[in-house]
């Protein structure tokens, strides 16, 4: 009798073991996907907000308006669209860094009910990841300054480049707003891949020349 209740004991523990095994091999899986986007790439989109706050008056009373931003997030889209009723909890901390790319609480809903709720991240993760990659881009002058500027579209590619020699040409696109004759430069779409998505069908709408609205301008 007690050889047979060894035998059953080790049995008992090795299905146990087995269960076990699988749960942290699919725990594993989920974890190192997480970040991933479900269609290989990941699309920052940042606001020039003096130009947005000239064009859409409607926004006066924003704190980017009030306060001068000279450039806010407006999203990052992890290519799990969806249209969520969740509201994103951040920790007091967390939601003090976010604020000062996101100000306005609309905005900051949005990104989040339209490109996080439906991603395998948590709001935390999520606007982490807003953060790291907005911390991580460096702007040339024309764009950090808040001065108007009349550039070249290929000069500012280079200088994103040279600031930034991970992204090439295709990851960076300026959509522009005509405005009497002018083309005013209103988002950056910054497109980040993981080797395998792609970039080129995500929409550049400037010409050749476009300008660059500062808050001193």
């Amino acid at each position: 009798m007690n050889m047979i209740f060894k035998k059953f004991w080790w049995m008992t523990m090795g299905v146990y073991a087995l269960m076990l095994y699988i749960l942290v091999f699919y725990v594993s899986i989920y974890s190192s996907s997480a970040h991933a986007s479900e269609t290989g790439r990941q699309i920052l989109t940042l606001e020039m907000t003096p130009a947005m706050c000239l064009l859409y008056p409607s926004r006066a009373q924003m704190r980017q308006c009030q306060e001068g931003y000279r450039m806010t997030v407006s999203s990052l889209d992890l290519g799990y669209d969806c249209l969520s009723s969740t509201t994103p909890v951040l920790s007091p901390v967390q939601e003090k860094v976010v604020r000062r790319i996101m100000p306005d609480d609309t905005f900051l809903r949005q990104a989040w009910r339209r490109h996080g709720a439906c991603s395998p991240l948590s709001a935390s993760e999520y606007f982490r990841l807003v953060t790291r990659y907005t911390s991580e881009l460096k702007l040339p002058e024309e764009i950090a300054s808040g001065d108007r500027y009349y550039v070249d579209k290929a000069m500012l590619q280079q200088k994103f480049r040279r600031l930034n020699p991970r992204l090439r040409i295709g990851q960076i696109n300026f959509i522009c707003q005509p405005v009497q004759q002018r083309s005013i430069l209103t988002k950056i779409q910054i497109c980040y891949t993981d080797g395998q998505g792609n970039c080129s069908n995500t929409v550049d709408t400037c010409p050749d020349r476009l300008t660059i609205w500062g808050n001193n301008g």
